[in-house]
């Protein structure tokens, strides 16, 4: 898996993931952003999408959360996706055929130096994930076997005021 920072500014970023067929990114969340996402080329499997029901200041100081399941979905070229700080921003994905997104998020990490959390699935209700299932989350320091590359935007500089 390969990215790309397009453009950063004090409230945006854009970027591009690049994920060959078969690559995941694990179950991660992005705190207190808004993420818009297009699929330009490719498909992407969600396969966890929940809303925290409760958002903590320090994560990692509490080592569990406990979230809501809400949809598997699969994304194709041209479809859109959001997540918000409460709506599906607990999420992992795995691409079906060679992809690549496009990443809008707001406000960019810089700005407060965020850095996404990872996790692991501790439990599920009534042993199966439905929409609306209360599932167990437990905080990691670092995803296992996740290796980023990331590559250098050479085009054009874009600056929004």
């Amino acid at each position: 898996m390969s990215c790309m920072t397009i453009m950063n500014s004090p409230m945006l970023s854009m970027g591009l993931l690049f994920m060959g067929e078969g690559s995941e990114i694990p179950l991660h969340d992005h705190p207190g952003m808004l993420v818009t996402s297009k699929v330009l080329a490719g498909e992407l499997f969600t396969f966890s999408r929940m809303d925290l029901m409760e958002i903590e200041d320090d994560p990692l100081e509490a080592f569990t959360a406990e979230a809501v399941f809400r949809e598997e979905a699969t994304f194709t070229e041209g479809d859109i996706f959001n997540l918000t700080p409460l709506n599906g921003n607990v999420h992992c994905f795995r691409a079906t055929r060679p992809t690549i997104i496009l990443d809008l998020l707001t406000p960019n990490y810089e700005q407060d130096e965020r850095d996404c959390n990872y996790y692991r699935l501790l439990s599920k209700s009534a042993g199966s994930l439905t929409n609306g299932a209360k599932v167990n989350l437990q905080y990691l320091l670092s995803p296992e076997q996740m290796t980023m590359n990331v590559v250098k935007y050479t085009g054009t500089p874009l600056r929004f005021s």
